[in-house]
């Protein structure tokens, strides 16, 4: 997933994919530095291994995302009203995502 956005581009040498952050996912680190270091303090520093699975666990959930509203976008299904309610619903999951993250809401809430 993150290789389809642009923020790490893969090489392979001796038969291994190796991965590197590109200028743009390196951009978006700095923009966002704060919340990796909220994130690894939150974790308790260095991930391991159960660890970096369940957190990509997470990330597998962006792929269906982006091809739904890619598909939609494509056929022209999406119009200003629509586009208008995903971006609200976008902001107030993320709201509510960092405040799980920040200890300040209940993950089991609703």
């Amino acid at each position: 997933m993150l290789e389809e956005m642009g923020q790490i581009a893969a090489t392979e040498e001796g038969g291994k994919k190796i991965f590197a952050i590109t200028d743009e996912g390196q951009t978006d680190l700095d923009e966002h530095r704060d919340e990796v270091e909220d994130a690894y303090d939150h974790l308790g520093g260095e991930l391991g291994q159960d660890d970096w699975q369940q957190f990509m666990g997470l990330f597998e959930r962006f792929p269906r995302l982006f091809k739904m509203l890619g598909r939609a976008a494509r056929r022209r299904k999406l119009g200003p009203e629509q586009l208008e309610s995903i971006k609200a619903v976008l902001d107030e999951t993320a709201t509510r995502i960092e405040a799980i993250v920040k200890g300040k809401l209940d993950p089991r809430a609703d």
